[in-house]
């Protein structure tokens, strides 16, 4: 673990916990100007034991270890009660990605020297793909109070902005994880790296193919639909529909290439001449193939999420001018 990394996960749990605090405090107990929000005894418990039941089964599983199980618990409270389609949304992303990690998978392991057969995630990994979620469902039900009335920039810039960040979150994460575990299962042997477009051996970190780029885009896709499906049929009207399919498929092919792209620059792959494997560490056995030993695929993956969600989507969707239907 880099110490860049520690200290940034340190901050992102400290941050998780204080905004979390303020936001159940004003919410619940105070309400900042709308009067005091009043949640449903339903929902509450389902909102506490839902994600407990898949936190717990997960761990028992061995998909997530404990830590990590706690840490996904404490995410899926969080989105089930603010967002259902949200939190539907983050199980598409969790159940599709450990089916394709085991997919192929003996195939992976002899390609990448740290890959694990038993696909089981970690707290790091939870934290970060999950930590831009969690936020943009907080920033969402403290401006919003949890209801989604339309997705308009027009009308509901605010929150429809808050619930699309955490829309491409989950995207991103998708279509990274789709793109890297169908890309090394059934890609090219030779893919190329994404900054300069030569061949190297699959594994190699920043690395892209077709069928990883179609991956990583139908990774969103598959996202987008199952939140809008879990949104309700006031927003299945044409306009909504289609520019939600269009940001999600954005979101996981655009997440995936800028993580790759990151990838290439910031995290270390070698290629071990005794094993021939590839490898994130130097070591007198590898021979540099791209990048600099600066992140982990979990610093990539946090910095990409972040980027992906809050500054390229939102931007992208102004531009292409989505969301600005609204019924009124």
């Amino acid at each position: 673990m880099f110490q860049i990394e520690l200290v940034m996960l340190i901050f992102v749990i400290l941050f998780l916990f204080v905004l979390s605090m303020t936001w159940l405090s004003h919410l619940i107990i105070m309400g900042p100007e709308h009067g005091s929000l009043i949640i449903h005894p339903f929902h509450l418990f389902g909102a506490s034991t839902i994600p407990l039941l898949i936190a717990w089964r997960s761990f028992r599983k061995n998909k997530l270890d404990f830590l990590g199980a706690s840490f996904a618990y404490f995410i899926g409270f969080t989105t089930f009660l603010t967002s259902f389609s949200l939190f539907c949304a983050l199980m598409a992303f969790f159940y599709s990605s450990n089916l394709f990690t085991k997919w192929k998978s003996q195939r992976k392991a002899k390609q990448l020297a740290d890959y694990s057969l038993s696909g089981c995630r970690d707290s790091y990994q939870v934290l970060c793909n999950g930590a831009i979620v969690h936020i943009s469902c907080l920033l969402f039900a403290y401006e919003c109070r949890m209801q989604l009335r339309e997705l308009s920039v027009l009308s509901q810039y605010n929150c429809t902005m808050f619930y699309l960040m955490g829309l491409a979150a989950i995207c991103c994460s998708c279509g990274d994880t789709w793109a890297s575990e169908v890309g090394t299962a059934v890609g090219s042997e030779t893919p190329r790296l994404i900054i300069n477009l030569k061949r190297v051996p699959a594994g190699t970190n920043g690395a892209v193919s077709i069928v990883g780029l179609l991956g990583s885009a139908l990774g969103g896709l598959f996202v987008g639909i199952c939140a809008l499906i879990t949104l309700g049929p006031s927003f299945w009207n044409f306009p909504t529909a289609l520019d939600i399919i269009i940001f999600s498929t954005l979101s996981g092919f655009l997440g995936s290439a800028i993580d790759s792209a990151m990838g290439a620059l910031f995290q270390y792959s070698g290629i071990d001449q005794r094993t021939m494997k590839v490898e994130n560490q130097p070591s007198l056995h590898t021979v540099h193939i791209s990048g600099m030993p600066i992140l982990s695929n979990n610093g990539v993956n946090f910095v990409t999420s972040l980027v992906t969600s809050v500054i390229v989507m939102p931007k992208l969707a102004i531009f292409l001018r989505l969301f600005e239907f609204h019924n009124n």
